[in-house]
């Protein structure tokens, strides 16, 4: 037997594999590996016919894995290869058609995913004309169709056309005794039934439905879930509980299964509804923990898992698969220093040049799923217990919890002798408009005409005082006597300025208590653990583009409170590769690093955060990127990270709470701490609150956040509007 035998003979392997992977064990992430497995192997060998039935497959995984984007481009590729191929590369004319029409179906699902319901239908009508060419005989494919298209027109509340779509499929499966899609059907029907107010109706679907899961042996956290909303309509509480309990669990099984860690956090963002729920029920039972303990599962995802389980850094796993990296993001910054505008064809070299990036990472990432491998396997629980947040807390402590969906605004009060909850109704999209006047308002409060001003400060105190009543005030009366407050906020709370809201007494929250912040209570015990570098060196990075006017003060400033072991890299000699040289030594431990200062820009990409960017420069003094992804390839102890950059707060925030930004990058590969501002500062107030954060904690040996909030009371003692201290936050134990 022939080499190329051999490997069409695994390649055939991977992909029955694959498939039963797929759709008979429903496991999408074994289905996933294998799928690419059969891909690399069907490429090498130049079938294109395979190849493109199993890419197609690959989609389908990534979409059920909740990776509704990556499906796109996967059947983007999938279309463009079937369309270039000959007729005489298909077994036969009906097969192309049958095959484009399933591809169509494909991408109409993952449009789905996506929320776009229109693009959905008009993908669905595709795949029926290709089927309609096929001869129409295909049943089960017809069934499909028919089942997606009632589920987009139920997201469009066009609940009677979805109902006649539902009703045809439902037939077809039950002729060909699918219980499992007969179950789906029933699922959906008894969703219509529950928004046009038929509780009852829903009930006996829903019943029958959860039935037909357990026949297929393939149950579904959202047929639990929605038997578990019309049980509690009909004031059945703890029947209702028991159905969030399994869909939950359901939630955890699956997600615990799943090893990469992208994969992960998409199938929860995915699936997020049944935690909020679930926590609504725990509430409405008054089982006030275990509605805490819904919102840490909730919210403790990839970002956090890596952060609260970490890992070797790719660096050390590969060197020579790092090295290859390095020399491609080298390409990429000359590729981005000789673009001259959006358009034309510097654009394209750039766009070029980011696509070669992202393979190569993608590749790299491949190599090491063992590592994702190795961290699905250290989560056995993701979240931490009352009792088990409290011993993380003194006396004059206390930690607010936020959760937040389209209904209810959550708070969680945890002191070392209560713990305590309440909640206020919350708007869809009230906490997101409430953040914006208020960065808005306190923006326009330092750049407005001077007789402009008394009413621009009133509408920002209208804003304050309104999102004092809604973040402070359901919590104010527990916070009586804490000195040190711990706040775990929820998506967009993470970029609000807690400590400027209004307290009942006058004040601000800042005037009574220092103000911590963290990414979940886990991570509070985990950077506290960690080791702090003593003796070690104190890098200070300040205007690498030489367009800072007061950095360059700020940095030598630094560097005379802290003159021991002290590199200053300032102007001309901030660049990238001198400060990438010293992570990679601490990474391989040959050098120690305590703190870590930058005084520079940043560039903020919310469509692909992992290419957020701080702004370096080169020997050759052009600009230079170092970016969220570069850093993470990097892992060793460091006390501190301070951004005195313009909003190194900010990042993405998806619904299950998964943030990527500077922050949670610099806390997974091992900083206790991360300094970091929520929006756009000043150059030279900024630069005199860090010289005072830092002469805190290193002459008078003060706490980070203590030392933050005495250089905060004095800008404002001094003056400053809160638009100059108020972005500061300090994020870590």
């Amino acid at each position: 037997m022939t080499d190329s035998d051999q490997r069409a003979r695994l390649a055939q392997k991977y992909a029955r594999d694959a498939w039963h992977a797929c759709y008979q064990a429903h496991d999408y992430d074994t289905a996933r590996r294998l799928f690419e497995q059969a891909a690399n192997e069907f490429r090498a060998l130049g079938d294109s016919w395979n190849l493109i039935k199993v890419l197609r497959g690959l989609a389908h995984a990534q979409g059920n894995l909740g990776d509704a984007d990556g499906a796109l481009r996967t059947l983007a590729a999938v279309v463009r290869h079937a369309r270039r191929m000959r007729s005489d590369q298909f077994p036969s004319p009906r097969d192309r058609d049958l095959f484009l029409c399933k591809t169509f179906h494909n991408i109409a699902l993952a449009y789905s995913k996506r929320g776009d319901w229109r693009r959905s239908l008009h993908n669905v009508a595709l795949a029926l004309r290709y089927l309609k060419q096929t001869g129409n005989n295909d049943p089960h494919q017809r069934g499909l169709l028919h089942l997606t298209n009632g589920i987009a027109l139920i997201r469009l509340k066009r609940y009677p056309a979805a109902l006649k779509q539902l009703r045809k499929a439902l037939p077809l499966f039950r002729d060909e005794n699918n219980p499992y899609h007969q179950a789906v059907c029933g699922e959906y029907i008894g969703e219509i039934f529950l928004e046009q107010g038929d509780t009852k109706k829903a009930l006996a679907q829903l019943d029958r439905a959860v039935e037909l899961m357990h026949a297929a042996r393939n149950t579904r956290p959202t047929t639990w879930c929605l038997r578990g909303i019309a049980r509690e309509r009909l004031g059945m509480l703890q029947e209702a509980g028991k159905d969030f309990t399994a869909a939950t669990a359901l939630m955890e099984d699956r997600r615990n299964a799943i090893t990469a860690g992208p994969y992960r956090a998409t199938y929860v963002s995915a699936h997020v509804n049944v935690y909020n729920a679930a926590v609504r029920n725990a509430v409405a039972l008054k089982e006030f923990e275990r509605a805490y303990d819904y919102v840490q599962r909730a919210k403790s995802r990839r970002f956090n898992e890596a952060l609260e389980y970490p890992l070797p850094p790719l660096a050390q796993a590969d060197e020579q698969a790092y090295q290859r990296l390095l020399a491609a993001r080298r390409d990429l910054d000359a590729a981005l220093n000789g673009q001259n505008g959006d358009t034309g064809a510097a654009a394209g070299s750039v766009r070029r040049m980011e696509r070669q990036y992202e393979s190569i990472l993608r590749h790299v990432r491949l190599r090491h799923e063992s590592l994702d491998q190795a961290l699905a396997e250290r989560i056995a629980s993701p979240s931490l217990g009352v009792a088990d947040v409290r011993a993380l807390l003194s006396d004059g402590d206390a930690l607010v919890e936020y959760y937040y969906d389209n209904s209810l605004l959550h708070f969680f009060v945890i002191t070392p002798k209560t713990f305590a909850h309440a909640a206020v109704p919350n708007a869809h999209g009230e906490i997101g408009r409430l953040l914006r006047g208020v960065r808005e308002t306190m923006a326009s409060v330092e750049t407005c005409r001077a007789d402009r001003r008394a009413e621009v400060h009133g509408r920002y105190r209208w804003y304050m005082d309104h999102a004092a009543r809604k973040l402070l005030a359901p919590v104010e009366d527990h916070l009586q006597g804490i000195r040190r407050l711990f706040i775990v906020p929820h998506r967009k709370l993470h970029y609000f300025p807690f400590a400027a809201l209004p307290k009942r007494d006058g004040g601000d929250l800042l005037d009574t208590c220092e103000i911590h912040y963290a990414v979940s209570p886990r991570m509070i015990a985990v950077c506290r653990e960690r080791t702090s570098p003593s003796p070690g060196m104190f890098i200070i990075v300040v205007n690498p583009l030489h367009d800072l006017a007061h950095a360059e003060a700020e940095g030598r400033a630094l560097a005379a409170i802290h003159p021991e072991g002290t590199r200053l890299f300032i102007g001309r000699g901030a660049y990238r590769s001198k400060l990438e040289s010293y992570l990679s030594l601490c990474s391989m431990r040959m050098c120690t690093v305590k703190c870590i200062h930058f005084a520079c820009h940043a560039v903020i990409d919310p469509r692909r955060p992992m290419h957020s960017a701080l702004i370096l420069n080169d020997k050759d003094d052009e600009e230079s990127r170092l970016r969220v992804q570069e850093i993470l390839s990097h892992w060793f102890p460091l006390d501190l990270v301070s951004l005195n950059c313009c909003e190194s707060a900010l990042g993405d925030a998806a619904p299950d709470d998964e943030a990527t930004c500077f922050t949670r990058a610099f806390l997974r590969i091992g900083a206790k701490n991360v300094l970091a501002t929520l929006w756009k500062i000043d150059d030279e107030s900024s630069s005199k609150i860090i010289v005072d954060f830092y002469r805190g904690i290193i002459t008078d040996g003060l706490g980070k956040a203590e030392s933050l909030r005495r250089a905060q009371l004095k800008a404002k003692r001094e003056g400053l509007s809160p638009y100059h201290w108020a972005p500061f936050q300090i994020i870590g134990e």
